[in-house]
């Protein structure tokens, strides 16, 4: 009897661990997926809807490499702007010395050596606001493109729980008792949940675009106001 209650307890351990085996619904990285060793079970026949999510997920991986690529040309769009910020703050020190300058000129023409250098200082600060500005544009959009680029990664994650849940739906069909313990709740759950994070992403990405749009305003108004200030001085 002890014999067989141990043979008993034995079949039930594992059966318990075939399950887990095969649905892998208990996950470190709480991802539900299926065990390959189930999916190559599937007939071929039977896996349209997941190549088709396969050929999505690939697409959506592209995605993620345009986005990675944008992120880096604006980093370096932004060291660019930087440079030439520093360029407009050597002109500003430039001009003011011109002014000291001025104020030492001969008598004859120390007032309009001092209007001219006055001048240069009203065209050397519109530049270097101008470029101030240029280099918050280009922070805020690399801001933006962070934010994008992780929502690039979060569709990816979708596809990939697309991807399980037919894969899920397909281990279901057959006519093995390994294919009873999927529980396509917790697929449709974790498809779910991704969807979610996904529509939040958006609302931050929609966000970033009015903020853009307020950053592209204030460039404009700054180039305005330099070219206001080039032609009523002369270079």
């Amino acid at each position: 009897m002890r014999t067989l209650a141990a043979l008993s307890l034995l079949a039930l351990v594992t059966a318990g661990c075939q399950s887990h085996r095969y649905t892998e619904n208990i996950y470190p990285s709480g991802t539900p997926t299926v065990a390959d060793e189930l999916f190559v079970l599937v007939p071929e026949g039977s896996r349209k809807s997941i190549i088709e999510a396969r050929t999505e997920r690939l697409r959506m991986q592209d995605a993620v490499a345009v986005a990675e690529r944008d992120l880096k040309l604006e980093r370096q769009r932004l060291e660019v702007a930087k440079v030439e910020a520093e360029q407009t703050a050597t002109g500003m020190t430039a001009a003011r010395r011109s002014l000291e300058v001025a104020e030492k000129s001969a008598e004859g023409r120390r007032e309009a050596d001092m209007d001219e250098a006055a001048a240069q200082i009203d065209r050397a600060r519109a530049r270097w606001h101008e470029a101030r500005m240029n280099v918050a544009f280009h922070e805020s959009r690399i801001a933006q493109l962070e934010d994008e680029l992780e929502l690039a990664k979060l569709r990816v994650d979708l596809a990939d729980a697309r991807v399980e849940l037919d894969k899920a739906k397909a281990v279901a069909k057959l006519d093995r008792p390994e294919a009873e313990n999927i529980a396509i709740g917790d697929f449709e759950a974790n498809v779910e949940e991704h969807e979610t994070r996904i529509a939040i992403a958006e609302i931050d990405a929609k966000a970033w675009e009015e903020k853009m749009e307020l950053r592209r305003e204030a460039i404009e108004a700054s180039a305005a106001r330099f070219e206001d200030v080039r032609s009523n001085t002369k270079d």
